[in-house]
Protein backbone atom coordinates (compact mmCIF):
# COMPACT_ATOMS: atom_id res chain seq x y z
CA UNK A 1 0.00 0.00 0.00
CA UNK A 2 1.37 3.40 -0.97
CA UNK A 3 2.45 5.67 1.89
CA UNK A 4 0.51 8.73 0.73
CA UNK A 5 1.79 11.01 3.50
CA UNK A 6 5.42 10.42 2.56
CA UNK A 7 4.65 10.65 -1.17
CA UNK A 8 2.94 14.03 -0.67
CA UNK A 9 5.85 15.43 1.32
CA UNK A 10 8.35 14.12 -1.22
CA UNK A 11 6.48 15.90 -4.00
CA UNK A 12 6.18 19.12 -1.95
CA UNK A 13 9.94 19.07 -1.27
CA UNK A 14 10.71 18.59 -4.96
CA UNK A 15 13.01 15.66 -4.17
CA UNK A 16 13.52 12.59 -6.29
CA UNK A 17 13.81 9.29 -4.43
CA UNK A 18 17.55 9.29 -5.02
CA UNK A 19 17.90 12.84 -3.66
CA UNK A 20 15.96 12.04 -0.50
CA UNK A 21 18.05 8.92 0.12
CA UNK A 22 21.26 10.91 -0.31
CA UNK A 23 20.14 13.68 2.05
CA UNK A 24 18.93 11.24 4.71
CA UNK A 25 22.22 9.29 4.63
CA UNK A 26 24.19 12.54 4.96
CA UNK A 27 22.06 13.80 7.89
CA UNK A 28 22.21 10.46 9.71
CA UNK A 29 26.00 10.44 9.42
CA UNK A 30 26.20 14.02 10.71
CA UNK A 31 23.77 13.64 13.66
CA UNK A 32 24.24 9.99 14.67
CA UNK A 33 27.50 8.84 13.13
CA UNK A 34 25.60 6.26 11.04
CA UNK A 35 26.91 5.09 7.67
CA UNK A 36 23.90 4.06 5.63
CA UNK A 37 23.79 2.64 2.11
CA UNK A 38 20.44 4.18 1.18
CA UNK A 39 19.47 4.69 -2.47
CA UNK A 40 16.29 5.22 -4.50
CA UNK A 41 15.20 1.62 -3.79
CA UNK A 42 15.25 2.32 -0.04
CA UNK A 43 12.85 5.24 -0.48
CA UNK A 44 10.73 3.09 -2.79
CA UNK A 45 10.32 0.53 0.01
CA UNK A 46 9.27 3.28 2.42
CA UNK A 47 6.67 4.45 -0.09
CA UNK A 48 5.32 0.90 -0.33
CA UNK A 49 4.83 0.65 3.43
CA UNK A 50 8.21 -0.38 4.86
CA UNK A 51 9.17 1.38 8.10
CA UNK A 52 12.83 2.29 8.75
CA UNK A 53 14.28 1.71 12.21
CA UNK A 54 14.69 4.68 14.57
CA UNK A 55 16.18 7.25 14.42
CA UNK A 56 15.67 7.32 10.64
CA UNK A 57 12.04 8.55 10.73
CA UNK A 58 13.23 11.61 12.66
CA UNK A 59 16.04 12.15 10.17
CA UNK A 60 13.63 11.93 7.22
CA UNK A 61 11.33 14.43 8.95
CA UNK A 62 14.21 16.85 9.51
CA UNK A 63 15.38 16.61 5.90
CA UNK A 64 11.91 17.08 4.44
CA UNK A 65 11.09 19.88 6.89
CA UNK A 66 14.15 21.80 5.79
CA UNK A 67 13.18 21.35 2.14
CA UNK A 68 9.56 22.47 2.55
CA UNK A 69 10.39 25.33 4.91
CA UNK A 70 8.33 24.26 7.95
CA UNK A 71 8.47 21.84 10.86
CA UNK A 72 7.74 18.25 9.85
CA UNK A 73 7.45 15.59 12.57
CA UNK A 74 7.99 11.86 12.23
CA UNK A 75 4.31 11.31 13.00
CA UNK A 76 3.45 13.03 9.67
CA UNK A 77 5.41 10.54 7.55
CA UNK A 78 2.89 7.67 7.66
CA UNK A 79 5.52 5.24 8.95
CA UNK A 80 3.72 3.98 12.05
CA UNK A 81 0.17 3.65 10.88
CA UNK A 82 -1.00 0.08 10.47
CA UNK A 83 1.75 -1.32 12.66
CA UNK A 84 2.07 -0.85 16.43
CA UNK A 85 -0.60 1.81 16.56
CA UNK A 86 -3.09 -0.31 14.63
CA UNK A 87 -2.89 -3.03 17.24
CA UNK A 88 -1.86 -0.61 19.98
CA UNK A 89 -1.22 -3.46 22.36
CA UNK A 90 2.51 -4.06 21.82
CA UNK A 91 5.39 -2.48 23.69
CA UNK A 92 7.85 -0.73 21.34
CA UNK A 93 11.42 -1.88 21.91
CA UNK A 94 13.33 1.39 22.36
CA UNK A 95 12.77 5.11 23.04
CA UNK A 96 12.63 6.04 19.35
CA UNK A 97 9.93 3.49 18.63
CA UNK A 98 8.00 4.55 21.72
CA UNK A 99 7.99 8.17 20.58
CA UNK A 100 6.84 7.17 17.10
CA UNK A 101 4.09 4.84 18.34
CA UNK A 102 2.68 7.05 21.07
CA UNK A 103 2.69 10.31 19.09
CA UNK A 104 0.94 8.56 16.23
CA UNK A 105 -1.60 7.11 18.66
CA UNK A 106 -2.27 10.59 20.05
CA UNK A 107 -2.56 12.05 16.55
CA UNK A 108 -4.99 9.41 15.33
CA UNK A 109 -7.24 9.56 18.37
CA UNK A 110 -7.05 13.35 18.49
CA UNK A 111 -8.26 13.67 14.91
CA UNK A 112 -11.03 11.06 15.07
CA UNK A 113 -11.74 10.16 18.68
CA UNK A 114 -15.25 8.86 18.02
CA UNK A 115 -14.08 6.46 15.32
CA UNK A 116 -10.84 5.21 16.88
CA UNK A 117 -10.42 2.59 19.56
CA UNK A 118 -13.92 1.14 19.18
CA UNK A 119 -12.51 -2.32 19.70
CA UNK A 120 -12.95 -4.83 22.51
CA UNK A 121 -10.49 -5.58 25.28
CA UNK A 122 -8.05 -8.40 24.40
CA UNK A 123 -7.09 -10.28 27.56
CA UNK A 124 -4.26 -12.29 25.98
CA UNK A 125 -2.63 -9.17 24.56
CA UNK A 126 -2.97 -7.37 27.89
CA UNK A 127 -1.09 -10.19 29.57
CA UNK A 128 1.56 -10.08 26.83
CA UNK A 129 2.05 -6.36 27.48
CA UNK A 130 2.48 -7.11 31.17
CA UNK A 131 5.15 -9.73 30.51
CA UNK A 132 6.95 -7.54 27.96
CA UNK A 133 6.97 -4.68 30.45
CA UNK A 134 8.27 -6.88 33.25
CA UNK A 135 11.20 -8.29 31.31
CA UNK A 136 12.00 -5.32 29.07
CA UNK A 137 14.81 -2.88 29.77
CA UNK A 138 14.85 0.92 29.51
CA UNK A 139 16.84 2.60 26.78
CA UNK A 140 18.34 6.09 26.65
CA UNK A 141 15.52 8.61 26.07
CA UNK A 142 17.50 11.42 24.48
CA UNK A 143 17.25 13.10 21.08
CA UNK A 144 19.71 15.26 19.23
CA UNK A 145 17.37 16.18 16.38
CA UNK A 146 14.17 18.18 16.49
CA UNK A 147 13.51 21.88 16.22
CA UNK A 148 12.47 22.47 19.82
CA UNK A 149 14.83 22.24 22.79
CA UNK A 150 13.00 20.74 25.76
CA UNK A 151 13.79 21.93 29.30
CA UNK A 152 12.71 20.94 32.77
CA UNK A 153 10.16 23.77 32.82
CA UNK A 154 8.35 22.13 29.88
CA UNK A 155 8.10 18.88 31.82
CA UNK A 156 6.84 20.66 34.92
CA UNK A 157 4.04 22.23 32.87
CA UNK A 158 3.00 18.77 31.66
CA UNK A 159 2.88 17.59 35.27
CA UNK A 160 0.76 20.53 36.39
CA UNK A 161 -1.60 19.89 33.49
CA UNK A 162 -1.96 16.29 34.64
CA UNK A 163 -3.14 17.53 38.04
CA UNK A 164 -5.84 19.65 36.39
CA UNK A 165 -7.11 16.82 34.20
CA UNK A 166 -7.01 14.34 37.10
CA UNK A 167 -9.23 16.66 39.14
CA UNK A 168 -11.69 16.92 36.24
CA UNK A 169 -11.77 13.12 35.97
CA UNK A 170 -12.42 12.67 39.70
CA UNK A 171 -15.15 15.31 39.71
CA UNK A 172 -16.94 14.76 36.40
CA UNK A 173 -16.02 11.23 35.26
CA UNK A 174 -13.91 9.88 32.43
CA UNK A 175 -16.24 10.91 29.62
CA UNK A 176 -16.11 14.61 30.52
CA UNK A 177 -12.58 15.67 29.55
CA UNK A 178 -11.38 12.69 27.50
CA UNK A 179 -11.37 14.53 24.18
CA UNK A 180 -9.64 17.58 25.66
CA UNK A 181 -6.83 15.51 27.12
CA UNK A 182 -6.25 13.58 23.90
CA UNK A 183 -5.98 16.85 21.97
CA UNK A 184 -3.59 18.26 24.56
CA UNK A 185 -1.32 15.26 24.14
CA UNK A 186 -1.43 15.47 20.34
CA UNK A 187 -0.92 19.23 20.13
CA UNK A 188 1.25 20.09 23.14
CA UNK A 189 3.07 17.00 24.43
CA UNK A 190 3.92 15.34 21.09
CA UNK A 191 6.13 18.29 19.98
CA UNK A 192 8.09 17.87 23.22
CA UNK A 193 8.72 14.16 22.67
CA UNK A 194 9.76 14.99 19.11
CA UNK A 195 12.08 17.77 20.26
CA UNK A 196 15.69 17.81 21.48
CA UNK A 197 16.62 16.76 25.00
CA UNK A 198 19.39 15.17 27.04
CA UNK A 199 18.84 11.89 28.88
CA UNK A 200 17.98 13.44 32.27
CA UNK A 201 15.24 15.63 30.81
CA UNK A 202 14.17 12.79 28.52
CA UNK A 203 13.51 10.44 31.43
CA UNK A 204 11.42 13.08 33.19
CA UNK A 205 9.53 13.85 29.97
CA UNK A 206 8.81 10.17 29.28
CA UNK A 207 7.60 9.70 32.86
CA UNK A 208 5.30 12.74 32.73
CA UNK A 209 3.97 11.58 29.35
CA UNK A 210 3.34 8.10 30.78
CA UNK A 211 1.24 9.55 33.59
CA UNK A 212 -0.92 11.58 31.17
CA UNK A 213 -1.26 8.68 28.71
CA UNK A 214 -2.28 6.42 31.58
CA UNK A 215 -4.91 8.98 32.60
CA UNK A 216 -6.42 8.86 29.10
CA UNK A 217 -6.58 5.09 29.47
CA UNK A 218 -8.37 5.43 32.80
CA UNK A 219 -10.82 8.01 31.40
CA UNK A 220 -11.57 5.77 28.41
CA UNK A 221 -12.04 2.77 30.71
CA UNK A 222 -14.44 4.76 32.89
CA UNK A 223 -16.34 5.86 29.78
CA UNK A 224 -16.66 2.29 28.46
CA UNK A 225 -14.17 2.74 25.59
CA UNK A 226 -12.27 -0.45 26.36
CA UNK A 227 -10.25 -0.87 23.18
CA UNK A 228 -9.10 2.73 23.42
CA UNK A 229 -8.26 2.30 27.11
CA UNK A 230 -6.14 -0.77 26.37
CA UNK A 231 -4.28 1.09 23.63
CA UNK A 232 -3.40 3.88 26.04
CA UNK A 233 -2.53 1.69 29.01
CA UNK A 234 -0.18 -0.31 26.77
CA UNK A 235 1.65 2.75 25.48
CA UNK A 236 1.77 4.31 28.96
CA UNK A 237 3.56 1.15 30.14
CA UNK A 238 6.05 1.56 27.27
CA UNK A 239 6.73 5.20 28.21
CA UNK A 240 7.23 4.29 31.87
CA UNK A 241 9.55 1.45 30.91
CA UNK A 242 11.76 3.68 28.77
CA UNK A 243 11.73 6.33 31.51
CA UNK A 244 13.17 3.71 33.85
CA UNK A 245 10.25 4.15 36.25
CA UNK A 246 9.38 0.61 37.34
CA UNK A 247 6.98 1.84 40.02
CA UNK A 248 4.79 3.81 37.65
CA UNK A 249 4.98 0.98 35.14
CA UNK A 250 3.58 -1.31 37.84
CA UNK A 251 0.78 1.21 38.43
CA UNK A 252 -0.12 1.11 34.72
CA UNK A 253 -0.09 -2.70 34.56
CA UNK A 254 -2.28 -2.60 37.66
CA UNK A 255 -4.75 -0.46 35.72
CA UNK A 256 -4.80 -3.08 32.97
CA UNK A 257 -5.51 -5.66 35.68
CA UNK A 258 -8.40 -3.54 36.98
CA UNK A 259 -9.83 -3.30 33.47
CA UNK A 260 -9.52 -7.07 33.00
CA UNK A 261 -11.31 -7.63 36.32
CA UNK A 262 -14.11 -5.23 35.40
CA UNK A 263 -14.67 -7.11 32.14
CA UNK A 264 -14.73 -10.52 33.82
CA UNK A 265 -11.24 -11.75 32.90
CA UNK A 266 -10.43 -12.76 36.46
CA UNK A 267 -7.48 -15.05 35.76
CA UNK A 268 -5.88 -12.38 33.59
CA UNK A 269 -6.45 -9.83 36.36
CA UNK A 270 -4.68 -12.11 38.85
CA UNK A 271 -1.71 -12.65 36.54
CA UNK A 272 -1.37 -8.97 35.65
CA UNK A 273 -1.53 -7.97 39.32
CA UNK A 274 1.24 -10.43 40.14
CA UNK A 275 3.37 -9.28 37.22
CA UNK A 276 2.95 -5.68 38.35
CA UNK A 277 3.79 -6.44 41.97
CA UNK A 278 6.84 -8.46 40.96
CA UNK A 279 8.05 -5.75 38.58
CA UNK A 280 7.62 -3.03 41.20
CA UNK A 281 10.37 -4.67 43.25
CA UNK A 282 10.99 -5.22 46.94
CA UNK A 283 11.23 -1.53 47.74
CA UNK A 284 7.86 -0.61 46.25
CA UNK A 285 5.72 1.78 48.34
CA UNK A 286 3.38 -0.23 50.60
CA UNK A 287 0.38 1.67 49.19
CA UNK A 288 1.22 0.43 45.68
CA UNK A 289 1.51 -3.15 46.93
CA UNK A 290 -1.85 -2.82 48.69
CA UNK A 291 -3.48 -1.31 45.62
CA UNK A 292 -2.23 -4.09 43.31
CA UNK A 293 -3.14 -6.73 45.89
CA UNK A 294 -6.66 -5.28 46.14
CA UNK A 295 -7.31 -5.98 42.47
CA UNK A 296 -5.93 -9.50 42.79
CA UNK A 297 -7.97 -10.07 45.94
CA UNK A 298 -11.20 -9.12 44.20
CA UNK A 299 -10.42 -11.36 41.22
CA UNK A 300 -9.68 -14.30 43.54
CA UNK A 301 -12.98 -13.73 45.33
CA UNK A 302 -14.86 -13.99 42.05
CA UNK A 303 -13.08 -17.27 41.25
CA UNK A 304 -13.89 -18.47 44.81
CA UNK A 305 -10.23 -19.23 45.53
CA UNK A 306 -10.64 -18.59 49.24
CA UNK A 307 -7.17 -19.78 50.24
CA UNK A 308 -5.37 -17.43 47.87
CA UNK A 309 -7.81 -14.65 48.68
CA UNK A 310 -6.95 -14.95 52.37
CA UNK A 311 -3.22 -14.96 51.68
CA UNK A 312 -3.32 -11.88 49.43
CA UNK A 313 -5.66 -10.05 51.80
CA UNK A 314 -3.25 -10.54 54.70
CA UNK A 315 -0.38 -9.23 52.59
CA UNK A 316 -2.42 -6.18 51.61
CA UNK A 317 -3.32 -5.47 55.23
CA UNK A 318 0.33 -5.67 56.28
CA UNK A 319 1.23 -3.26 53.49
CA UNK A 320 -1.41 -0.76 54.62
CA UNK A 321 -0.07 -0.97 58.17
CA UNK A 322 3.39 0.02 56.89
CA UNK A 323 2.11 2.83 54.70
CA UNK A 324 3.10 6.42 55.40
CA UNK A 325 1.28 8.72 52.98
CA UNK A 326 4.00 11.39 53.02
CA UNK A 327 6.44 8.90 51.48
CA UNK A 328 4.14 7.93 48.59
CA UNK A 329 4.81 9.25 45.08
CA UNK A 330 2.49 12.08 44.05
CA UNK A 331 0.65 9.81 41.63
CA UNK A 332 -0.38 7.50 44.49
CA UNK A 333 -2.21 10.24 46.40
CA UNK A 334 -5.56 9.07 45.01
CA UNK A 335 -5.19 5.71 46.77
CA UNK A 336 -6.41 6.08 50.34
CA UNK A 337 -7.34 3.70 53.18
CA UNK A 338 -10.94 4.14 52.01
CA UNK A 339 -10.03 2.74 48.58
CA UNK A 340 -8.40 -0.27 50.22
CA UNK A 341 -11.41 -0.80 52.48
CA UNK A 342 -13.68 -0.57 49.43
CA UNK A 343 -11.71 -3.23 47.55
CA UNK A 344 -11.82 -5.55 50.56
CA UNK A 345 -15.53 -4.91 51.10
CA UNK A 346 -16.20 -5.63 47.42
CA UNK A 347 -14.33 -8.93 47.61
CA UNK A 348 -16.07 -10.01 50.82
CA UNK A 349 -19.45 -9.17 49.31
CA UNK A 350 -18.67 -11.31 46.26
CA UNK A 351 -17.72 -14.17 48.59
CA UNK A 352 -21.08 -13.85 50.34
CA UNK A 353 -19.47 -12.75 53.62
CA UNK A 354 -21.92 -9.90 54.10
CA UNK A 355 -21.39 -9.20 57.81
CA UNK A 356 -17.62 -8.89 57.35
CA UNK A 357 -18.22 -6.57 54.39
CA UNK A 358 -20.70 -4.52 56.46
CA UNK A 359 -18.03 -3.91 59.09
CA UNK A 360 -15.89 -2.03 56.53
CA UNK A 361 -18.69 0.25 55.31
CA UNK A 362 -17.87 3.38 57.31
CA UNK A 363 -14.16 3.23 56.45
CA UNK A 364 -14.90 2.70 52.75
CA UNK A 365 -17.01 5.88 52.69
CA UNK A 366 -14.31 8.10 54.22
CA UNK A 367 -13.18 9.34 50.81
CA UNK A 368 -11.83 12.82 50.02
CA UNK A 369 -14.67 15.19 49.18
CA UNK A 370 -13.01 16.12 45.88
CA UNK A 371 -13.25 12.56 44.52
CA UNK A 372 -16.93 12.67 43.68
CA UNK A 373 -16.94 9.67 41.35
CA UNK A 374 -15.13 7.34 43.77
CA UNK A 375 -17.48 8.40 46.55
CA UNK A 376 -20.51 7.60 44.39
CA UNK A 377 -19.08 4.22 43.37
CA UNK A 378 -18.42 3.34 47.01
CA UNK A 379 -21.90 4.50 47.99
CA UNK A 380 -23.49 2.07 45.53
CA UNK A 381 -21.18 -0.72 46.66
CA UNK A 382 -22.03 -0.02 50.30
CA UNK A 383 -25.72 0.08 49.39
CA UNK A 384 -25.48 -3.40 47.88
CA UNK A 385 -23.85 -4.69 51.09
CA UNK A 386 -26.57 -3.13 53.23
CA UNK A 387 -29.25 -4.61 50.98
CA UNK A 388 -27.77 -8.07 51.36
CA UNK A 389 -27.82 -7.54 55.14
CA UNK A 390 -31.52 -6.64 54.93
CA UNK A 391 -31.02 -2.91 55.68
CA UNK A 392 -33.09 -1.60 52.79
CA UNK A 393 -33.69 1.93 54.12
CA UNK A 394 -29.99 2.64 54.50
CA UNK A 395 -29.20 0.94 51.22
CA UNK A 396 -31.63 3.07 49.24
CA UNK A 397 -30.51 6.26 51.00
CA UNK A 398 -26.90 5.68 49.91
CA UNK A 399 -27.96 4.67 46.41
CA UNK A 400 -30.09 7.82 46.07
CA UNK A 401 -27.04 9.94 46.96
CA UNK A 402 -24.98 8.17 44.31
CA UNK A 403 -27.78 8.58 41.77
CA UNK A 404 -27.85 12.34 42.37
CA UNK A 405 -24.06 12.56 41.92
CA UNK A 406 -24.36 10.49 38.77
CA UNK A 407 -26.51 13.13 37.09
CA UNK A 408 -23.40 15.30 36.62
CA UNK A 409 -20.82 12.53 36.16
CA UNK A 410 -20.02 10.97 32.78
CA UNK A 411 -19.01 7.52 34.02
CA UNK A 412 -20.24 4.28 32.50
CA UNK A 413 -18.83 2.44 35.51
CA UNK A 414 -21.07 4.41 37.86
CA UNK A 415 -24.18 4.10 35.71
CA UNK A 416 -23.47 0.38 35.30
CA UNK A 417 -23.09 -0.11 39.05
CA UNK A 418 -26.38 1.73 39.68
CA UNK A 419 -28.13 -0.47 37.12
CA UNK A 420 -26.67 -3.60 38.72
CA UNK A 421 -27.85 -2.45 42.15
CA UNK A 422 -31.35 -1.79 40.84
CA UNK A 423 -31.45 -5.33 39.43
CA UNK A 424 -30.40 -6.72 42.82
CA UNK A 425 -33.43 -5.00 44.35
CA UNK A 426 -36.02 -6.46 41.98
CA UNK A 427 -36.99 -9.34 44.32
CA UNK A 428 -38.02 -6.75 46.94
CA UNK A 429 -39.39 -4.14 44.53
CA UNK A 430 -42.62 -3.77 46.55
CA UNK A 431 -40.77 -2.42 49.58
CA UNK A 432 -41.45 1.31 50.12
CA UNK A 433 -37.87 2.68 49.93
CA UNK A 434 -36.99 0.29 47.13
CA UNK A 435 -39.99 1.34 45.05
CA UNK A 436 -39.04 5.00 45.44
CA UNK A 437 -35.45 4.33 44.41
CA UNK A 438 -36.46 2.27 41.38
CA UNK A 439 -38.82 5.02 40.33
CA UNK A 440 -35.95 7.52 40.55
CA UNK A 441 -33.67 5.24 38.53
CA UNK A 442 -36.31 4.96 35.83
CA UNK A 443 -36.67 8.72 35.62
CA UNK A 444 -39.73 9.06 37.82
Amino acid sequence: MLNYELATLLSEAGYSREALARQVARQARQDYGLRLAYDYRSVGRWLRGSVPEPPIPDVVAQVLGRAVGRVVTASELGFHRGQQVASGFELPRDPGQVVGAVTELWRLTGSRLNGFGQTPFHAAQALEVGVDWRFGRPGTPSRRSGTRKVAGADVELVRRTHTEFKNLDHTHGGGFALGWLVRYLAEDVAPLLLGRYQEAVGRELFQASAVLTDLVGWMAFDAGRHGLAQHYFSQAAALAQQAGDALYGAQVIGNLATQALYLGHCRTAVRLSRVARDGAGRNAPPALIARLSGTEMRALALTEDVGEFTRIRKGAERAMERRTAENDPDWLDAFTPAHHAGATMHALRDLGRDKEARALLDEALELPVRNIRARALHQVLAASVLAQCGELDGACELAHAALESGRTIKSLRLSGRLTEFAQRLEPVADSGPVALFLEAVNGG
